[in-house]
């Protein structure tokens, strides 16, 4: 390329607007002002396919612009990731080999058709042992392989079978595809990292566990089979268990319990989305001695509708529901809970953190509790979501303080907060820190106390602990999206956050905490539980994955999915990052982590659950996000449309079905008393995998083992399991209780010496994920056998000593008492383990449900022909009761909507004796079709095609959390006044609604008793349907007078709802209805005068009616309230330069620049105006500024490159094209400028070449066509 080109007929010339990619300030004839309004506010949500049935296989479902290309690209060929769609291609063959071990086909036959014929492999029957355990039941080793050399495939397939002999059976075999990059284009061969996990009986009946990786070269030759021509493997975790490990003992301990039964998922199918339930399952667990037995009992937390249960434990491992006696079974959505001792009375009490709010309850000591509703007393309204609490007495006065973390969930169409950046969002909640006031109530000290610092995250759970000693507890905050917090307790009830100088910052998606002394040097380190995600490891190393962003950043991307951090105490108030020596980072998307002795060898193990939605669509959305939502993410704090909206898809798509980071096995590691551990989760039987969150550690029989008790999304939501293990060490449990320090001796520290050993923990109530542990302090001894001495550092400061304490008992100490209790373990007999219940990972929706809904709702207006041709309202029947009813004419609908259309006619006497009338609905995309289906019936058939039933398949839709299409036959009951106040999914019998019409509710109590499926009291806020989020739906579809109606009764239920206001004006907008909109958009600026988007679309309503300066004065207070709101800036510009006002636009731009020079768009809008006067100096000053802010920034690059080309620098010009290309490949303005240039320099092949590989993946585009077309044939 050289700086003297020739002008084609194709190209323009430099001095043209042509190559700038947004408008240019250059008046023109004949120019019409178009105007940009804000969308209706959250208007994105995932659309429901055709009613269509699934037989129509040529059916497509037709997406709202704004999500279809975000849809488009969940399949990854679609995508600019090469590599991810190679990927595609090897997990398919991963899976073949999965499916031959569980089919009990042969393995090595499936690997065989992948081999290449010049293989180069390791032998998997040749290797060295480094043994890591050698004593008691469990065995562990270290494996490593022979190095690759050549071997033909046979010779490798006979030492793999070798390798696989010891196993009897393979019950669980799961690869996973962790990295993946092209190693050379000619011949295509790419490198893998290939994660394997082999659990199963070996023919001695031991159960043994390999974890290991292989590096696999695959070699590919036109369309032709990936073929493995190289295999070597890593070296490999062996464990082997002889004897029993855990037991699941669930049916043994409790009652069958229908509700805990269920998964998350059955209950958001069945219940009014209107009651708060999510597809989250966030819900934990906790135990404690309510009764002052001895024994912890066990209380459960569940979604909203469902009512937490409270499990008294008898004193003999076994529990008794005690939920309605107590009082403590709420309906109100609870994240987690937490049993102490607040008053210090000998009584636990229960604080239940209700995403809405916390509740203590007061534990009344005749197994009831009272809930004290104005305990807390908040010094600012909260503002996100209640997701846990940790409690300590921080400041030594005695009394236990609480401290509560937030975090701000997607919660639907109407409201959202994203994280941004992505890597390390400080848009979070702030988080509060209570002081107990000694007389049931507590004071909101969270600024005076330094907590305030940093308070801004995303934050899951918080853990206390006297990290350095000093008498005084720390707090840690596991935040996802970034940093995390170490509050360093300064002793005088203040605290500093030091994570950045302790080097515990740990940026990641934090999830929870545990402390743990790994090395038993008396410190606590610390674990904190992030994610491993396979798919998130091979797209953040991916050369695509934020091109052109800084190395710096990319790497904390990266980070993000670098695993579950260990981070060792220093001792000098630092701690070194020991995550990759340990060996405990893989474990998935994890949730709750902590560590107890599992085998009683005096070293702490640890356990972490993994898992987050599990659906019978076993399509995973994990490389979607990053591919779509992470790759999105600005670098920095502003604002991002199009990461929002992308957030938005993936939350849509994961309440219709699909899977996330789903199908996930609880990992645990076994210490290996170096330093490092070992995954042994299958061989102890702890690898379930059901989608976990949260669970409690508490001996509830006494035997001197510690129980877990699994609280899962999933159902079962319990799982009680028991430890089984034989050739256990010895150990001891301290069960204190203070007198000057809080009662519980939580904060409490407490060192053991045993022999040589000696070991520190810390007495804590709340870690983990929203889970609650025994406040028992269990310590294994291992072989040890004399009296045990310990020293107690009590909370308040002071500290005893005793000795002799015998071993295999639990001791009672009281506070400044000489003496101890002791009394030996209890012997349990042991009983025959029941084949566990299985997960429901996969359970399908329920084909015939009967929902009554919280409140009566009105759906949209219906009105339709009947087969004559008569036109019939539904309205008119307003004044009686009423069964409307959708009947399929298609396919696979139409049987049963026949049999309940039979039903209803033999049934039409009883109706009409009950006066409750009937509309019938034939549905079908053809509406002969659905005019004939039924056209014998005995009463009125009406009418609707696809289109006409859109808004009340959108209504069924958004009644329910769990996103589905109305599944014909389906009925609505109504009430005299047309709403609806049931829903019959499936067929119903007639007289089931005739009861129901009968038996209907009419005051508010009356619908919540109906509602719900199980007794409880409810506290929070009303519950109420969101007509806002209707509204959004139906205008989303087009349906508008729908949309209109849901908004009026949003202002009728809230005339104080701005978005209602904002919306409503913006409909009347869209439909050039200008008084109409200036009316609700002037409303709405007026209830919310800060908000950029109405003041931009009341502008955009000025514009249209051509009172031009009131509009300029409108879109400038948006810009001002909202510098990063471009559509309020670009409409300036347009009115702008429709006036030919160049230098009164730089004016302005310069005036917002001033207040806000870190926002690129401000810049970039600056250089139009001064491209506008020919000021190309400082017009290339302004898009360089913008390039610098925002790195990514196409049109800034591409108009860079205009403007080099227009000052006569044709390389550089080329160089921000080609540049612009790399990093949005997807942009036509650069692959048409570069090919421009590049046929302008006579190189017509390379031009062709980037146009018609740009139209190969968007075959549609027409200016690129244009473009190509202008060139000619070759």
């Amino acid at each position: 390329m050289t700086e003297n080109v020739h002008p084609t007929s194709d190209l323009p010339d430099p001095a043209s607007s042509t190559w700038f990619s947004r408008r240019s300030f250059v008046r023109s004839g004949g120019i019409v002002l178009a105007l940009r309004a804000a969308k209706l506010r959250a208007a994105l949500l995932l659309p429901p396919p055709p009613l269509s049935p699934p037989c129509l296989v040529t059916s497509r479902t037709l997406y709202p612009l704004l999500l279809e290309r975000f849809i488009s690209k969940l399949d990854p060929a679609a995508d600019i990731f090469v590599c991810e769609q190679y990927a595609v291609d090897i997990i398919e063959v991963l899976d073949s080999w999965v499916a031959s071990i569980y089919a009990e086909t042969s393995v090595i036959g499936a690997i065989r058709t992948h081999l290449a014929e010049s293989l180069i492999a390791c032998s998997m029957a040749q290797f060295q042992t480094v043994p890591l355990r050698n004593s008691g039941a469990l065995h562990i080793e270290r494996r490593s392989f022979q190095v690759s050399q050549s071997s033909s495939p046979e010779k490798f397939l006979a030492e793999l079978a070798i390798y696989l002999a010891p196993f009897a059976k393979i019950e669980t075999l799961e690869l996973d595809l962790c990295d993946i990059r092209i190693a050379t284009t000619s011949p295509l061969t790419i490198d893998t990292d290939i994660r394997y996990n082999f659990v199963g009986k070996t023919h001695d009946g031991a159960r043994e566990q390999r974890v290991g990786a292989w590096k696999l070269v695959w070699a590919r030759e036109d369309a032709a089979e990936w073929k493995i021509t190289h295999w070597a493997a890593d070296p490999e975790l062996r464990s082997r268990l002889t004897g029993p490990g855990f037991t699941e003992i669930t049916g043994r301990c409790l009652s069958p319990s229908t509700q805990l039964s269920l998964g998350i998922d059955a209950c958001r199918t069945a219940l009014d989305g209107a009651t708060g339930i999510d597809v989250y399952g966030n819900h934990g667990i906790a135990v404690g001695d309510i009764d002052a037995s001895g024994y912890d009992s066990l209380y459960v937390c569940q979604p909203a509708g469902l009512p937490n249960r409270l499990y008294h434990n008898r004193g003999d491992g076994t529990f008794e529901d005690i939920t309605e006696a107590s009082g403590t079974g709420i309906l109100d959505g609870t994240a987690s809970a937490l049993l102490a001792d607040f008053r210090n009375r000998g009584r636990q009490d229960l604080l239940v953190v209700r995403t809405g709010g916390v509740l203590l309850f007061e534990n009344l000591g005749n197994g009831r509790f009272e809930p004290r509703p104005d305990a807390f007393h908040f010094g600012r309204l909260p503002q996100g979501t209640f997701t846990s609490a940790a409690i300590v007495d921080y400041n030594r006065d005695g009394l236990l303080d609480v401290y509560l973390c937030t975090y701000s969930y997607y919660k639907g169409l109407n409201h959202h907060q994203f994280p941004a950046p992505y890597y390390d969002a400080q848009n979070g909640p702030p988080n509060f820190l209570f002081r107990n006031r000694g007389d049931g109530t507590f004071e909101d000290v969270t600024v005076s106390s330094g907590m305030d610092q940093n308070n801004n995250r995303f934050s899951f759970a918080a853990a206390w602990c006297d990290y350095d000693n000093d008498g005084w507890p720390d707090l840690y905050v596991a935040n996802d999206f970034g940093r995390k917090n170490l509050y360093r307790n300064n002793g005088d009830g203040t605290f500093t956050d030091i994570a950045a100088k302790a080097g515990v910052e740990d940026y990641g998606p934090g999830m929870s905490v545990c402390w743990i002394d790994h090395d038993n040097d008396g410190l606590q380190d610390l674990y904190v539980a992030n994610m491993w995600l396979a798919e998130g490891n091979r797209i953040t190393a991916d050369d695509q994955f934020l091109p052109g962003v800084d190395s710096t950043i990319r790497a904390l991307y990266r980070k993000h999915n670098a695993g579950n951090s260990l981070y060792r105490n220093n001792g000098d108030g630092s701690f070194a990052d020991r995550t990759t020596h340990a060996g405990s980072a893989k474990c998935g998307w994890s949730w709750s982590s902590a560590s107890w002795d599992f085998d009683n060898n005096g070293w702490a193990d640890l356990y972490v659950a993994n898992g987050f939605v599990s659906s019978p669509n076993h399509y995973d959305l994990q490389s979607f996000f990053w591919r779509q939502v992470a790759q999105r993410s600005a670098t920095s704090a502003g604002a991002s449309p199009e990461y929002e909206l992308a957030w938005n898809a993936i939350n849509e798509l994961l309440r219709s079905g699909y899977s996330w980071s789903g199908y996930q096995r609880n990992v645990f590691f076994a210490n290996n008393r170096d330093g490092t551990f070992s995954e042994v989760s299958g061989a102890v039987g702890l690898d379930l995998i059901d989608d976990a969150r949260a669970f409690s550690l508490s001996d509830f029989d006494h035997d001197g083992r510690l129980e877990v008790v699994l609280k899962n999304r999933t159902g079962p939501q319990l799982r009680l399991l028991r430890n089984d293990l034989e050739d256990i060490g010895n150990s001891i449990v301290l069960r204190l209780t203070g007198h000057t320090s809080n009662r519980d001796a939580i904060g409490a520290t407490v060192t053991i010496e045993s022999g040589a050993q000696r070991q520190t923990k810390f007495i804590s109530a709340g870690s983990g994920f929203a889970s609650q542990h025994t406040k028992e302090l269990s310590f294994g001894l291992g072989s040890a056998s004399g009296p045990i001495s310990i020293s107690i550092c009590w909370p308040t400061g002071n500290v005893d000593r005793y000795d002799g304490l015998p071993i295999d008992h639990r001791i009672q100490i009281d506070e400044g008492t000489p003496t101890f209790k002791a009394e030996p373990y209890r012997s349990i007999p042991s009983h025959t383990a029941s084949a566990p219940p299985p997960s429901q990972l996969s359970a399908q929706v329920d084909t015939r449900l009967a929902t009554w809904l919280i409140a009566p709702l009105f759906g949209p207006a219906l009105k339709l022909p009947d087969s004559t041709g008569d036109i019939h309202q539904l309205s008119d029947l307003k004044g009686r009761k009423v069964l409307l009813t959708f009947l399929g004419a298609d396919c696979t609908a139409k049987q049963d909507s026949r049999r309940q259309l039979e039903h209803l006619t033999q049934a039409s006497a009883a109706f009409t004796s009950a006066n409750l009338a009937l509309f019938v609905v034939s549905a079908s995309s053809d509406k002969e079709l659905s005019a004939t289906a039924f056209a014998t019936s005995a009463f009125p058939i009406h009418i609707a095609t696809e289109s006409e039933l859109g808004p009340w398949n959108i209504q069924y839709r958004y009644l329910f959390d769990r996103r589905r299409d109305m599944p014909l036959p389906v009925s609505f009951l109504l009430d005299v006044q047309g709403a609806i106040v049931r829903v019959y999914t499936g067929l119903v019998a007639a007289q089931e609604v005739i009861t129901d019409a009968n038996s209907a509710p009419r005051t508010s109590d009356e619908f919540l008793a109906h509602a719900m499926p199980f007794p409880g009291p409810y506290y929070g806020a009303p519950m109420q349907h969101d007509y806002l989020t209707f509204g959004i739906a139906f205008s989303e579809y087009g349906h508008e007078e729908a949309a209109q109606f849901a908004f009026l009764r949003a202002i009728d239920a809230d005339p104080n709802n701005q978005l209602a206001w904002f919306n409503l004006g913006t409909i009347f907008l869209n439909r050039k209805l200008y008084p109409e909109a200036r009316k609700y958009l002037t409303e709405a600026t007026r209830l919310n005068p800060q908000d950029s988007d109405a003041w931009n679309n009341l502008g955009t309503v000025s514009g249209s009616e051509q009172r031009y300066d009131e509009a300029l004065d409108e879109f400038r207070r948006a810009a001002v309230i909202n510098p990063h709101h471009a559509n309020a800036i670009e409409n300036m510009m347009r009115i702008y330069q429709f006036q030919n006002r160049a230098a009164e636009a730089q004016r302005i731009l310069e005036e917002l620049i001033a207040t806000a020079p870190g926002v690129a768009q401000l810049h970039l809008d600056l250089s139009v105006t001064l491209v506008a006067q020919n000021d190309l100096k400082h017009a290339r000053e302004e898009l360089e500024t913008t390039i610098r802010l925002d790195p990514r920034n196409p049109d800034a690059i591409n108009n860079l490159g205009a403007v080099l080309l227009r000052l006569g620098l044709t390389d550089q010009a080329l160089e921000q094209f080609e540049r612009c290309r790399r990093l949005a490949p997807d942009f036509d303005r650069a692959a048409i400028n570069a090919a421009a240039l590049y046929n302008r320099a006579g190189q017509r092949d390379r031009s062709r070449e980037i146009l018609t590989t740009f139209l190969t993946r968007h075959p549609g585009n027409a200016a690129v066509q244009s473009a190509l077309d202008r060139m000619g044939t070759p």
